[in-house]
């Protein structure tokens, strides 16, 4: 048989040579394991072989590294613009948008230009937030702009010293890599933006590399931008050119080491019929479908983590493979796919939401396969195409095929959006996909891009396939639920781009467009209760105040583009909600003045008489750690008290080599600007999440960018906002189904926790239905009970409610437990809540968040029986920084026992290492140790505070709010049979 299989294969495959032999190869696929006997191509192996041999005999040439690396500046010189820059805006979650202008500078900024006008502008959504990563020249140094400022002298002066600022490395790619390594050029260029924690320029090292996954289309590509360490980084640049050289092709030897062996499948069943087989389709990892015109099976599966986004827009993103696909079709190697951020299951709704997406995304977003001088235009509503689309959930599942087509000589502005089921591959009506040939010459992917089976721009003769009979009667006002449907959408459905930045209150027809426009940063007084009627509203301009009524403000010039209305009342709500918060946080803004946050300011000598009280209280009150004797002596580079003398500081080598005072000089400078008298744009808060877009809780970056927060351009904005939000999004990110924490030993979570979330999440993921149908289900709100509260119970409801709308279909009741449960505001006290009979405060936020405050000890209130009975499915309990070992002691010791009763989940949170292995070694070390199960493994919080603090009676120390966790439960006992 296998002298049959020998003649079987095609002559074509390899040459006849007689020193050619066979050889068995066994190839495993799953649990199958396949034979293929295959020809080896002894002349080329030959030729190989001696090929090398003679380069591992030839003497390196120690001018070889600089004759490459002015092989390599040359190419890099010659692959960038010298008038224009390169940008990225897909890194980092699509939050910044870094720019590398060739001879000029790196910068970084949030990019405000909408996708369709960004070839020929660009503009920073806030000026002041264009920080510049490294300057090449001085070229920037006067100002700073979104586009290459080096003049042609510049261009000159940096290239005639560039060979002394470049340098020749090695990229390998990992450790235990057996390929050689590639070659690498890298720079160093410094002087950017003075950094608000190092008070020292922002510096960047560039990478020139040859990257092959890239997809530039020749043209340069910044591949990532890391922060190494605080305000410096490490730009990536994938230059083509550079692959030209061999140094610099990542296992190019390799492949030129490589030869083609012809294979075939040695199958027991075939006999006489032997068809030749190429070995590539029993290799590929990708299944694709045996019959069909279409390739991809209804079972195939991506990694949304492997692609990059571009946002369509309605919670739809175009996605495009990071290192591309592997498999023996064109067009599942060559194709796009859209990703959905959303939960619909149901193909009309589907259908629906895309078909907005892509209507909008027409002329603004979508890229056609059509070119002028080089430069690859959008798809607008004159072209005529058909594109087909698969459509994924972010877990990878693919969803559904989607069908677009558009006749360009079409007066209105329509597409034809049709459907289809993966694994029937038909739509809801039992039709077949409209034309489908991507197996044919019909389908053309012009310019090797799969997606588009036809393309056409501007009038033509040829127009789309044509629709099938059946489908010929729908029409542009047709309401139908067909999966084949024309999509028009009305100007509300339209995602417009702002175009001014004036935003009118709604008005009601009685009443005419008279009154003042104001900008909101002048606003320096609100008067009155906006909630309870008008109110005054105290204006400062250019040093001179005016007095309005809310009634004669009809507009408002806002600091920043919104494509929403701006009511005046949520405005001023916004006002007094910042001032709440600044007082929470203890701030005396009596005195506001804006000051130089980059500054350094001892505390002995502060603007603000709390700061000053607090270094009174460290020098009165804490001891030095190495001469144990009173402080005396100001850190000179945190500008805090810290040690007795000057001597003791010096001899602290703790202190020094854990670079101590580095977070000591950010405590002081958080400190300072949240009294600075800035506007505290962090503390507006977003209000419900659109219809069907997640919320990202892989880090604060990602919330608060899905949530839709103001940027949060610097560390104190960060600082300021996560202070606030790290109680309410710690207990979020727990629960969430789309929780950032794994199970074991990937992750914290054990298996009883894991059994302890599915609970919990079963009760606030049930839909309806469910409810209605389940009995077991408890139709009452979800209780989080905050035990040994402070902090957490001084923030109001609307803070509270931003995690409620993570979690919009559930009823929640916060229960406050502790003698610091209750904090009055006007006396700025922790008080007993003064209710008869020692009764709980209620305060209802609105009809889904409940504030309940307990005035006592947990394991009071857990007698009394007033929060019986619990359920695992309902219940949860958070302990943030109980400090188990302190003064309360006694009253953990007797709360533990009902802890661990209730059979709840419990979290507990500390402020570093050694705060929660203290509270661990504490509940492995009580009586009742034996009686609890481990829920989660002390692990980083995500979603602690970022902001520092410190320990005033120990003043070398800080801490962060939140910054680790764990979790415990009562034991689970399995029911035995008796």
């Amino acid at each position: 048989m296998a002298e049959d299989l020998k003649r079987g294969i095609s002559k074509s495959r390899w040459s006849a040579d007689p020193r050619n032999h066979f050889q068995g190869y066994f190839v495993k696929q799953g649990n199958k394991t396949s034979e293929y006997i295959c020809s080896i191509p002894r002349a080329q192996i030959d030729t190989i072989e001696e090929k090398e041999s003679i380069q591992s005999n030839t003497q390196v040439d120690k001018t070889n590294d600089a004759k490459l690396l002015k092989a390599a500046s040359e190419i890099i010189r010659d692959s960038f613009p010298k008038n224009n820059c390169i940008f990225t805006y897909d890194l980092r979650g699509f939050y910044w948008t870094y720019g590398y202008c060739y001879a000029d500078k790196v910068i970084q900024y949030h990019e405000g230009v909408p996708p369709h006008e960004r070839h020929k502008r660009h503009e920073a959504t806030n000026p002041k937030t264009v920080y510049v990563l490294g300057r090449f020249t001085d070229a920037s140094y006067k100002a700073v702009k979104i586009a290459n400022q080096a003049k042609q002298r510049q261009i000159g002066q940096y290239e005639t010293r560039r060979m002394k600022t470049l340098s020749l490395g090695e990229d390998k790619a990992s450790p235990f890599s057996h390929h050689s390594a590639q070659k690498i050029v890298s720079e160093v260029i410094d002087s950017g933006s003075i950094c608000e924690i190092t008070l020292e320029p922002r510096s960047v090292e560039v990478i020139y590399k040859c990257d092959p996954d890239a997809h530039s289309f020749g043209q340069p590509q910044i591949i990532d931008v890391p922060e190494v360490t605080t305000c410096q980084y490490k730009m990536i640049i994938h230059v083509p050119g550079l692959c030209a050289l061999e140094q610099f092709a990542p296992h190019r030897k390799i492949k030129e080491s490589s030869v083609e062996m012809a294979c075939q499948l040695v199958d027991d069943e075939i006999s006489s019929e032997i068809e030749e087989q190429r070995f590539e389709e029993y290799i590929s990892n990708v299944r694709l479908r045996d019959d069909g015109n279409f390739p991809v099976r209804g079972d195939n599966r991506i990694s949304v983590e492997d692609h990059t986004l571009s946002p369509l827009g309605f919670g739809f993103y175009l996605a495009k493979a990071i290192s591309g696909y592997r498999s023996t079709s064109a067009y599942y190697n060559n194709r796009n796919v859209i990703i959905y951020n959303g939960f619909s299951e149901e193909l009309e709704d589907i259908g629906n939401q895309v078909g907005r997406a892509i209507y909008n995304a027409i002329g603004k977003k979508l890229l056609a396969p059509y070119f002028e001088k080089d430069e690859q235009k959008r798809l607008e509503w004159k072209d005529t195409f058909t594109i087909w689309l698969e459509l994924y959930d972010f877990f990878g599942n693919f969803k559904c095929l989607l069908r677009i087509s558009r006749d360009g000589r079409e007066q209105a502005k329509s597409i034809q959006l049709q459907v289809i089921d993966p694994v029937t591959m038909v739509d809801i009506e039992g039709d077949p996909p409209m034309n489908m040939a991507i197996d044919s010459t019909e389908y053309e992917a012009p310019h090797n891009l799969w997606n588009y089976q036809y393309f056409r721009r501007g009038d033509v003769i040829m127009g789309p396939p044509e629709l099938p009979k059946q489908h010929q009667e729908v029409t542009t006002t047709t309401e139908t639920e067909k999966v084949i449907v024309t999509v028009t959408l009305s100007a509300s459905d339209v995602e417009s781009e702002p175009e001014e930045d004036i935003h009118f209150e709604d008005l009601s027809g009685d009443q005419s467009p008279q009154g003042e426009y104001i900008n909101e940063e002048n606003i320096k007084e609100v008067r009155g209760d906006p909630e309870g009627g008008p109110v005054e509203v105290v204006i400062e301009e250019d040093g001179i105040e005016h007095t309005y009524e809310s009634t004669m403000l009809l507009r408002v010039a806002h600091i920043k583009p919104v494509a929403f209305q701006l009511q005046l009342g949520s405005s001023l709500s916004q006002t007094r909600r910042i001032s709440f918060l600044k007082k929470l946080l203890s701030l005396d803004d009596s005195n506001d003045s804006e000051i130089d946050k980059h500054k350094v300011i001892r505390w002995d000598e502060s603007p603000y008489a709390d700061i000053r009280t607090r270094a009174a209280y460290i020098r009165a009150m804490a001891k030095c750690p190495v001469t144990h004797k009173s402080i005396n002596y100001v850190c000179p580079i945190s500008g805090i008290p810290t040690h007795h003398d000057r001597k003791a500081w010096e001899e602290d080598k703790e202190y020094h080599e854990q670079k101590k005072y580095e977070r000591l000089k950010k405590v002081n400078l958080y400190e300072h600007d949240l009294r600075s008298g800035r506007k505290f744009d962090e503390f507006i808060f977003p209000g419900a999440q659109e219809r069907d877009f997640t919320v990202s809780l892989e880090n604060w970056d990602t919330f608060f960018y899905t949530r839709d927060f103001n940027p949060m351009n610097t560390e104190f904005n960060l600082a300021a906002a996560t202070k606030v939000l790290t109680y309410p999004i710690t207990i979020a990110a727990i629960l969430h189904r789309f929780s950032p924490y794994g199970l074991a030993p990937k992750g914290p979570v054990t298996l009883e926790g894991l059994r302890s979330l599915a609970a919990l999440r079963y009760s606030l993921y049930s839909s309806p239905t469910k409810k209605d149908k389940e009995i077991s289900f408890k139709d009452r709100p979800m209780r989080i009970f905050l035990v040994g509260a402070k902090m957490e119970a001084m923030l109001p409801g609307y803070v509270w409610k931003q995690f409620g709308y993570l979690f919009p279909e559930t009823k929640f009741e916060f229960h406050f437990i502790g003698p610091h449960a209750y904090f009055d505001v006007e006396a700025k006290a922790f008080m007993p809540s003064n209710r008869p009979h020692g009764r709980p405060l209620v305060r209802k936020h609105d009809e889904q968040i409940t504030l309940i405050h307990h005035t006592k000890y947990f394991h009071e209130v857990y007698d009394q029986g007033d929060l019986f009975p619990f359920d695992p499915y309902l219940d949860v309990f958070f302990l943030f920084h109980p400090g188990f070992k302190t003064a309360d002691e006694i009253h953990w010791d007797k709360s533990l026992k009902g802890l661990l009763e209730s059979k709840c989940a419990v979290y507990v949170t500390g402020y570093h290492d050694v705060d929660i292995e203290r509270e661990i070694d504490w509940l492995q070390h009580h009586r009742l140790h034996d009686e609890m199960d481990i829920l989660m493994n002390k692990s980083g919080n995500i979603f602690g505070s970022t902001k520092i603090d410190l320990v005033d009676i120990n003043p070398t120390e800080s801490f962060q709010a939140n910054d680790k966790i764990m979790a415990f439960r009562g034991k689970r006992y399995h029911a035995i049979r008796a």
